[in-house]
């Protein structure tokens, strides 16, 4: 048998201590909130909550580490300067790793609402050549790639495991949290329970997402020149009076020293 290296005898049994001691001293909805944000950008199989609070502190203290270094360095600082300071250090290594995670589930959050349209057609047509909704789903996971695949595909080995299709699409509506995928959820389970068509509530979906994509990108047009105020005001502008005023003010400085 092979011998334990040292990452396997001290790094990963300590790393399991500290983040166990961390979510244990952490409160509970603090635990909860990490964990369901991790799920939420995909992580939630590449990270436990308790590891990524071992990284969230070791960020904390790196942070705290420089603040330190640049207290050292100024003599000049106040005491409540200096206590300022590190207070501001603490509070942005401890920001840090949330607004990381917080960007990277709402990057994988609009690359699921983006997808959506694209998986609906395809379901559509699927379910109505023949195939069952399961089936389709499986065949997209052999040729597709992206978030919301990847939840179908783990939607799929959920039932496979024997939990009920309702439940396990519930789990992906709450996996998401994107609103899109919660109404055709919810939409799948009506048309499952009520005994409907299920490739007339596929097509009645797909034609209401891509409605609702049309509505956002009409909205995202229309805050398009509220955006180009501020680039304007702070770079066009100014160039602008320069090229066209300078000229004028050079003349008339000319004619008053004259």
């Amino acid at each position: 048998d092979e011998i334990p290296g040292f990452r396997e005898r001290v790094v990963t049994p300590l790393g399991k201590y500290l983040g166990n001691l961390i979510t244990r001293l952490a409160p509970a909805a603090w635990s909860v909130a990490l964990e369901r944000k991790l799920v939420t950008a995909g992580k939630g199989r590449v990270w436990t909550a308790q590891g990524y609070a071992v990284f969230w502190a070791i960020v904390v203290l790196v942070v705290i580490v420089i603040a330190i270094k640049y207290v050292y360095g100024r003599p000049d600082l106040a005491p409540v300067q200096l206590v300022m300071v590190m207070i501001l250090f603490t509070a942005l290594g401890a920001a840090l790793p949330w607004i990381m995670l917080r960007i990277m589930a709402q990057k994988r959050q609009k690359l699921i609402t983006k997808q959506l349209p694209e998986v609906l057609d395809l379901l559509c047509v699927s379910v109505q050549a023949g195939l069952s909704f399961d089936a389709a789903l499986r065949r997209m996971g052999e040729g597709m790639d992206g978030p919301l695949i990847e939840e179908c595909t783990r939607m799929l080995e959920d039932v496979r495991m024997g939990l009920p299709r309702r439940q396990a699409l519930r789990m992906m509506g709450e996996r998401c949290e994107v609103q899109e995928v919660a109404l055709f959820v919810t939409a799948i389970i009506q048309a499952e329970r009520l005994g409907t068509s299920l490739g007339k509530t596929l097509n009645n979906q797909a034609i209401n997402m891509r409605e609702r994509r049309r509505q956002a990108v009409k909205a995202e047009a229309m805050k398009a020149p509220v955006k180009m105020i501020f680039p304007l005001v702070l770079f066009i502008f100014p160039s602008v009076f320069v090229i066209v005023l300078l000229p004028a003010l050079l003349n008339m400085m000319k004619n008053f020293i004259k």
